[in-house]
């Protein structure tokens, strides 16, 4: 069994070999994809609530299609990935991760003191959202990148691209407040290469939902009930445009955080966008058209 547990800490589960001839002696163009999963309560929410058994079996979906994947969540969550990924060709990797311990979490306080300021909630369209309620649903939202990068700086599959996929992009359900799946949106079983985005270098690719210049003048833009220019269920490059990536969108959220104007990942990445346009592969599809649109 190929084993790369020493690169990310005892916590590693190896669960399935790459594929046989594969050589992982330099990186080759295929892609990482990297996803997490934490119950954070949200069937107690007052709005948008949903329960954490109706994220398992939607992930039961993600956790079936043959993929390079690394899983960052709570020990107790290991059962149930290295059943569904026994056996499988594509490489797994488990990397058991406290919610208390996210990158971001030492931001909560901040964030907290953010939600209850008066500046904050004044006038403020979105107070039954969740990224203005919640601070675990934020902070877990703006861990993406964080994780990437994690992954990115160790590289444990050799690979050129790194994707961040929700883990409950392949199957969905025809109305949130149901925990059925209703939709797959991934072929169970199905081997997939994102391959019309492996030759992109110099860009971060995101679906887009809406065009980004009817925001540029939309004062207050963290208040304000949008539908989001960009997706955030899929997104990802090449390791260099990722780090680079990272590194701004953190920039990003730190000055939120300093003028307490907090948005959730996708508000944060059309910011990002605005001062850095040229950097984006904005692809026009609906939330979660990824599989249709790169392959």
């Amino acid at each position: 069994m190929y084993i790369l547990a020493g690169l990310f800490g005892a916590d590693v589960l190896p669960v399935a070999a790459p594929a046989h001839g594969e050589d992982v002696s330099a990186a080759e163009s295929n892609a990482t994809f990297v996803t997490s999963l934490y119950d954070i309560g949200r069937e107690r929410w007052p709005h948008f609530s949903r329960s954490y058994d109706s994220y398992l079996r939607r992930f039961s979906h993600l956790l079936a299609v043959e993929i390079p994947l690394v899983v960052f969540g709570e020990r107790s969550l290991k059962p149930l990935v290295m059943q569904h990924r026994k056996g499988m060709t594509s490489p797994t990797r488990f990397v058991t991760r406290p919610f208390s311990l996210l990158p971001t979490w030492r931001h909560r306080l901040r964030v907290e003191c953010v939600f209850d300021s008066r500046a904050f909630r004044e006038d403020n369209d979105k107070l039954e959202h969740p990224e203005t309620f919640s601070a675990d649903y934020l902070l877990l939202m703006h861990s993406k990148l964080p994780l990437l990068r994690h992954v990115m700086d160790r590289n444990p599959f050799n690979t050129s691209h790194f994707f961040w996929i929700d883990a409950g992009y392949a199957a969905v359900s025809d109305d949130d407040t149901i925990s059925d799946v209703k939709k797959v949106n991934i072929p169970p079983g199905k081997q997939w290469r994102p391959e019309s985005l492996l030759s992109l270098s110099h860009a971060v690719t995101y679906i887009q939902l809406n065009e980004p210049a009817q925001y540029v003048n939309v004062t207050q833009l963290h208040k304000r009930r949008l539908s989001p220019a960009m997706a955030g269920g899929f997104f990802g490059g090449a390791q260099k445009v990722m780090t680079y990536y990272a590194a701004l969108y953190n920039k990003c959220l730190l000055k939120q955080l300093t003028e307490g104007e907090l948005m959730e990942d996708q508000g944060t990445a059309l910011q990002v966008y605005f001062e850095h346009p040229s950097m984006f592969n904005l692809v026009k599809g609906d939330w979660f058209d990824a599989y249709r649109l790169f392959q």
